[in-house]
């Protein structure tokens, strides 16, 4: 929608006539208020009280990751898009997520072309020394989390199949994958310098359950089309991490399990497009709107999360978050009426009934942060087993 449209539907509502300039003037300033919001929403919510998820010596889990909005194709030359899917428009959110707390302390958006590479040094100056950073392939760098390990960060990151250069203690080449051929158990481990990095950082392979190895072999068969060399098929099977934590307090498998939680953005993302509607601008052409209704909505899961992770705390119930957003966000214009009428109490009492529903149905499986707890739990009793 042009801002011509938006200024004619406006003048049509209230009886005047608006010019496109003012409109324009007015997006600009509400995409800097909603920004500005957002900033100032981030330091408040530091005050929330931390989940109980125990890694030693780690204060807070931070996961980054990204995910890309289409846009009108219009659009393509202030939006780029990598041109997957037929749009060459979109526009990028960068995230990273604090686990304990719940929140969301780091937010950018670019075009959707943009690399996840180019937000990595964000990573240092919204984290705190003794923070973990779990990170996907799309942001492997050995320099890089170099440069997090000499400023005080955790890590956990997998590592790229494009990486063949590995140096072992006395600085010889060493060939992982040839390892990992012969290797009969399900795990290995060692420290090794990895790609240029300058660190020995540790390294873990952890081998696929066999019917995910078979699926990952044949969707790279019909990907490559052709048949795997003896290296496709050994890569296929096993999944390559690297991290800076100690081998002495965190266990490998408690590794695997942080990895897994990265799956906590993805069903933020996926409850900011189904609950929200953040991904609906299709029709949209012009950049101030598009920012704004994206930092408005963005605003609206700031809040909706710092509300999940207290009603969840308080209650000492796993909440589903994206239960939790549709829920909510349908309670919206009761919630704001409540919050103006000051009926604290009574919005208390309403997103408690609604965590009660979104918890009914998530009492099946065992939670990843129960998981990780036990976990540590279990190696800790055998390190002081082992060391009488």
């Amino acid at each position: 929608m042009a801002y011509s449209d938006v200024a004619f539907e406006i003048g049509e509502t209230i009886g005047q006539k608006i010019s496109t300039q003012a409109i324009g003037e007015k997006m600009k300033k509400a995409d800097h208020m909603f920004r500005s919001l957002i900033n100032m929403a981030f330091p408040k919510m530091k005050g929330l009280p931390s989940n109980d998820i125990k890694v030693p010596g780690v204060k807070d889990i931070l996961i980054a990751d990204a995910t890309s909005i289409s846009l009108n194709n219009e659009l393509e030359k202030q939006f780029p898009s990598t041109g997957s899917g037929g749009r060459r428009a979109g526009i990028k959110i960068h995230a990273l997520y604090n686990l304990n707390q719940g929140q969301l302390p780091y937010l950018k958006l670019t075009e959707a072309s943009c690399s996840d590479h180019t937000t990595r040094n964000d990573h240092i100056l919204k984290s705190q020394p003794g923070d973990l950073i779990i990170r996907d392939l799309g942001y492997f760098d050995a320099k890089d989390l170099d440069g997090l390990h000499q400023q005080g960060r955790f890590f956990i990151s997998r590592i790229s199949l494009t990486v063949s250069k590995f140096n072992d203690w006395l600085g010889n080449p060493f060939d992982i994958w040839k390892c990992l051929e012969t290797h009969k158990g399900h795990h290995w481990e060692d420290f090794l310098k990895v790609s240029d990095g300058e660190v020995f950082h540790r390294v873990i392979a952890l081998r696929l359950p066999r019917h995910k190895w078979k699926n990952r072999l044949d969707d790279l068969t019909k990907e490559k089309g052709r048949s795997l060399t003896k290296l496709e098929k050994t890569q296929a099977k096993w999944n390559l991490m690297i991290t800076n934590l100690s081998i002495k307090e965190v266990h490998r498998e408690t590794i695997q399990r942080l990895y897994e939680v990265r799956w906590q953005i993805e069903l933020l993302w996926k409850a900011l497009k189904t609950a929200l509607g953040i991904d609906r601008l299709r029709a949209a052409t012009c950049e101030a709107v598009i920012r704004t209704f994206i930092y408005a909505r963005l605003l609206n899961a700031v809040l909706l999360l710092a509300a999940h992770h207290q009603t969840a705390k308080s209650l000492r119930k796993e909440i589903g978050l994206i239960d939790w957003f549709k829920r909510v966000a349908q309670k919206l214009p009761k919630i704001r009426e409540m919050i103006r009428s000051q009926r604290f109490l009574a919005l208390a009492r309403l997103l408690a009934k609604l965590a009660k529903h979104c918890s009914e149905r998530n009492h099946s499986k065992t939670s990843t942060r129960k998981k990780i707890n036990e976990s540590n739990d279990l190696y800790n009793k055998c390190t002081k087993c082992s060391n009488p």
